[in-house]
């Protein structure tokens, strides 16, 4: 069939249309860009629940410490001068994070921080209860002997995973090492915004349901992204499925952010979270690896490698990330932030859904 065109149709028509069409390209591109992201904050949200709990843990892998409020910013939240997964323990002799899973003693060391204005240094302490000991770091001694250490940090979404932090000296690392009865050469490292090699958060497709659009940006020593946020909500529903005798408690996670007041994984599907003045958007699902297994009071392994294997039954990654995960199963999510602000225990948390809920 030959289809003949009028060479009569004015010229206005065809510009209108063309101008039509523009429109509405535009308009679709931005309703899509939206919804992906690019402009998080034109969107609409709705209230979801509350901040129930607000974690900080000073030292990699060791004890939390529940505060009030947190000021966040893309490396990490922080309370005063407390900084969140500002120091960890590495292995001199391999260059390796020592984390909790290999050495679930950490978990008895509890850390805080001080200022002394006689000195006008900061102070971090590390407590070991169990032993009766303790063991103190000026950190103002430590930057000045500038004694570096470059190591590895293996997570998802941090590239190689290669950083630098100050040498803390050997009383702590022989603190460090008499806690945990351990012979290897054992260091706790310090970070420092000054420091030239850092962790890099670059979450992409690979371990997101979503397309994340916030670039790469540095980290302090996080194995995946600056915030994990867990509801109170998923955390009660897996604790009627587990059917031991102890609950899962919240620390065993080890979240900087517990929302309250929400339906079990609501957050599988969250976008942008508003809390106060600040916007975060999530990376992806936080997977758990074998510290979960950890009791934070005893240090003892679960002898069933609970919570792992209840959430295997139910908590495995579909979709184009099933690959990335496998049998790792996942609770709880990894976010950063495009805002930055103070959010503090008790504030509303404020959704944006996901326009597709995979």
């Amino acid at each position: 069939m030959t289809v003949y065109f009028s060479s009569n149709i004015p010229t206005i028509t065809l510009c209108v249309a063309s101008l039509l069409g523009v429109v509405v390209y535009y308009f679709f591109k931005k309703y899509e860009t939206d919804d992906e992201g690019k402009n998080g904050e034109e969107l609409d949200f709705v209230k979801i629940g509350k901040i129930g709990k607000l974690f900080i843990y000073p030292v990699k892998s060791m004890k939390g410490i529940s505060v009030p409020y947190i000021e966040c910013n893309k490396t990490g939240g922080s309370y005063n001068y407390i900084r969140d997964r500002s120091f960890m323990v590495v292995d001199r002799k391999t260059s390796l994070y020592i984390g909790g899973g290999k050495e679930r003693k950490l978990t008895l060391i509890q850390p805080s921080m001080d200022y002394d204005s006689l000195t006008s240094s900061y102070i971090l302490t590390l407590t070991c209860d169990k032993n009766k000991t303790f063991v103190t770091v000026n950190l103002d001694d430590v930057v000045k002997e500038e004694k570096l250490l470059t190591v590895k940090v293996i997570g998802n979404g941090i590239g190689d995973g290669i950083c630098e932090g100050y040498d803390c000296g050997d009383e702590v690392g022989d603190f460090i090492k008499n806690v945990l009865g351990s012979v290897a050469d054992l260091r706790l490292i310090y970070h420092s915004e000054s420091l030239s090699r850092k962790l890099k958060s670059i979450y992409g497709p690979q371990y997101s349901n979503t397309n994340v659009t916030i670039g790469p940006h540095e980290l302090r020593y996080h194995c995946d992204a600056p915030y994990h946020i867990l509801t109170e909500g998923s955390l009660s529903d897996l604790n009627k499925r587990y059917k031991g005798t102890n609950q899962m408690v919240v620390e065993r996670f080890r979240p900087v952010i517990v929302v309250s007041d929400t339906k079990p994984y609501d957050e599988d599907y969250w976008r942008y979270i508003k809390i106060g003045k600040c916007l975060f958007e999530v990376l992806g699902p936080c997977v758990r690896c074998i510290q979960t297994t950890i009791d934070p009071k005893t240090a003892e392994k679960h002898p069933n490698m609970e919570p792992l294997r209840e959430l295997r039954k139910y908590r495995l990654t579909k979709g184009r990330i099933e690959k990335q995960y496998g049998i790792s199963p996942v609770f709880g999510i990894q976010v950063s932030i495009k805002d930055s602000n103070i959010i503090k225990v008790g504030d509303d948390v404020l959704i944006h859904y996901k326009k597709i809920q995979h």
